[in-house]
């Protein structure tokens, strides 16, 4: 019986130090010629990191990962996101790290209220407009992909 009660308690224990991760989702919600626009939901401890962590993540999924289905079915820069960062460190660095993202977001509208996710993980699902032709060029100027490709 006693080895029972602790192996209740460890169960116990490890649950409650277990920490929830959030799983960030993104999805095409309207798109025109060299514009995305994206439902993308982000965490944070306060409203403003989890609208940046939506926008950030709808960034980086046009970037790293693409949309299947959309005019962006691949991503931007390269299938291998490890060594398009750390080949264009300075780069990403400035854009994701810094902000510089924001410039290629025409639009950021939330689409739920800022709430709870869990026990402790607070989030919003904002739509965030991306302008593809401008994110494309950028990244063709600052030598991260060649012009048509990568």
């Amino acid at each position: 019986m006693g080895r029972y009660v602790l192996l209740l308690l460890a169960l116990c224990g490890s649950w409650a130090c277990s920490r929830y991760v959030p799983v960030q989702s993104v999805g095409v919600v309207a798109e025109q010629k060299g514009t995305l626009t994206l439902r993308s939901t982000g965490y944070g401890d306060t409203r403003r990191e989890a609208v940046d962590a939506a926008e950030r993540h709808a960034v980086e999924q046009v970037l790293f990962r693409g949309l299947p289905g959309s005019q962006q079915t691949g991503p931007l820069v390269a299938i291998d996101e490890d060594a398009a960062r750390r080949n264009n460190s300075r780069y990403f660095e400035t854009l994701l790290d810094q902000g510089r993202y924001r410039t290629f977001i025409l639009s950021s509208v939330p689409v739920s209220d800022y709430g709870r996710a869990g026990r402790t993980q607070r989030n919003i699902t904002m739509e965030v407009c991306i302008n593809l032709l401008a994110l494309r060029s950028d990244l063709e100027a600052q030598g991260v992909i060649r012009k048509f490709g990568y």
